[in-house]
């Protein structure tokens, strides 16, 4: 019981030290992550920043140099042959559309769409920019209200030219940085980057703004690949403490568990161990007083019955010494007293006196013991746990034999051993249960074992004495047909 205590009072120090680990584990990592995630969004929104202002700044000198040349006095025409000469050194216009009336189509979709924005959104205001996915193309462009000239300046972009320098200028400012950067479209495909990102390590992605609105922008600081490297290493050594701790608390709990059970167990057969050795030790004890008080009383006349009564007696109290000696032994055995000292021992002889002693009580019950022992050599052991041994397998084959009352006694060589054998005819025993009749307390499922008296501890220090003597047993026989135990020595060194 005290054991079980302990290992419940382990389980709860595990669940504690289990909940105690999970609480404080989760607060670290969340404080981890937390900064991490902050820190990563604060690098995040500086690149896109300067990513913003490089894409601001190439809208505007552009949307610059279409003014000059439409605010440098020249007609429009003429504003519009000077755009078309110098586009060596504006790059970025693809083309430049004058529309007179906003309402009016121009013929090209377009661009409509661009003046429509406009006016819907953004009239009265000087300038709108916009930006659209044209299929597969992106477009962009800057609408200009020219009211000095009378007219709406729309600049047609090169998208490609701006990706390029895009790219360029992502790819410098990622050496100087220390990052990872990719800009796609909304469907995921890849505008310009400096380094792809694996896909599991990609951070959340956020829309760029000035005109290229629909293009989303993915950053990661490359020195947070250390950071988050020890911070996996560190959740796997948390789950593995984890994994071991709940381990152990299912080791210990599956162990107190089953400590539970035996106890359970073991206290109900000291229950039964008790009440069946008192009511084996009271059948003779009831004899020997009912006999003894019939020869004090003088009612015993006759010379015969006198001699029978005083032989129940005897053979009664033999009984019960030998049941007495039979639970001092167990017990000697179960709480491991010391161990006698082995002597060289005669199997035949021990065996002899055993007979002796049990003859008393077979034949009262028309039992009848032979012995052909011949001359064997000796064996290394201790007398009188070899005639414990031999009186309860004696005491087995009377109580099972209830028809056939023959029981055989050997002593035999053979080979380098020493064959020990008691053989019965009487119930026999089933072939699943020959390990476990071997087991302290355990009887037998047969109907008539269990009409039978018996305590199930024999058996049990018929296996311990014979370990002790490094000796095996062997159990031969069928159901019904009767059983032969034997125990085989090994002889003494000379």
């Amino acid at each position: 019981m005290q054991k079980t205590k302990i290992l419940f009072s382990l389980i709860l120090v595990i669940v504690l030290a289990n909940i105690i680990f999970v609480y404080f584990g989760y607060q670290i990592f969340k404080v981890e992550t937390e900064s991490l995630d902050r820190r990563q969004s604060s690098y995040q929104l500086s690149v896109m920043n300067l990513i913003n202002k490089r894409l601001e700044n190439i809208i505007f000198e552009t949307e610059n140099a279409v003014n000059k040349k439409f605010f440098s006095g020249k007609d429009i025409a003429a504003s519009l042959v000077e755009l078309q000469n110098s586009r060596n050194s504006l790059p970025f216009i693809k083309n430049v559309y004058v529309q007179k009336n906003i309402d009016l189509d121009t013929g090209a979709s377009y661009i409509d769409r661009a003046l429509k924005t406009h006016k819907q959104k953004h009239y009265g205001k000087n300038k709108v920019r916009y930006f659209e996915l044209d299929g597969t193309a992106s477009r962009a462009f800057s609408v200009i209200d020219a009211k000095s000239i009378g007219s709406f300046i729309v600049i047609d972009y090169n998208v490609a030219e701006i990706t390029e320098a895009l790219k360029n200028y992502i790819k410098e400012i990622a050496g100087l940085l220390g990052a990872y950067i990719e800009v796609t479209d909304r469907s995921g495909k890849l505008i310009a980057f400096s380094e792809k990102i694996e896909k599991a390590g990609r951070p959340p992605t956020k829309d760029l703004k000035s005109i290229f609105t629909d293009w989303k922008i993915g950053v990661k600081d490359k020195t947070l690949e250390d950071v988050e490297l020890q911070r996996k290493n560190k959740i796997k050594i948390y789950i593995e403490i984890l994994v071991v701790l709940s381990a152990l608390m299912i080791v210990t709990l599956y162990t107190a568990t089953v400590l539970v059970v035996n106890e359970s167990t073991v206290v109900k057969l000291r229950s039964d161990f008790v009440s069946t050795v008192s009511h084996d030790l009271k059948t003779p004890l009831t004899s020997i007083k009912m006999y003894a008080e019939l020869l004090k009383g003088g009612r015993v006349k006759e010379k015969k019955k006198l001699i029978s009564y005083l032989n129940i007696i005897v053979t009664e109290s033999e009984r019960l010494s030998f049941l007495i000696n039979n639970v001092l032994e167990f017990s000697r055995r179960e709480y491991r007293q010391s161990k006698r000292i082995p002597v060289p021992v005669d199997l035949g002889k021990v065996a002899k006196k055993a007979i002796q002693v049990m003859t008393p009580y077979a034949s009262r019950y028309g039992y009848k013991i032979r012995l052909l022992a011949e001359k064997v050599p000796l064996v290394p052991g201790d007398e009188v746990g070899l005639n414990h041994l031999i009186m309860n397998l004696l005491d087995n084959a009377i109580k099972y034999s209830p028809k056939n009352k023959i029981i055989v006694v050997e002593a035999v060589k053979e080979g380098e051993e020493v064959r020990l054998s008691v053989k019965d005819r009487g119930i026999g025993i089933e072939e699943k249960e020959r390990q476990a009749i071997f087991e302290k307390f355990y009887r037998s499922s047969d109907s008539y074992v269990k009409t039978s008296k018996g305590i199930g501890i024999g058996l049990s220090i018929v296996k311990q004495i014979a370990l002790e003597h490094k000796a095996r047993i062997e159990l031969t026989g069928k159901k019904g047909k009767g059983s032969t135990f034997s125990v085989f020595f090994k002889q003494e060194r000379t």
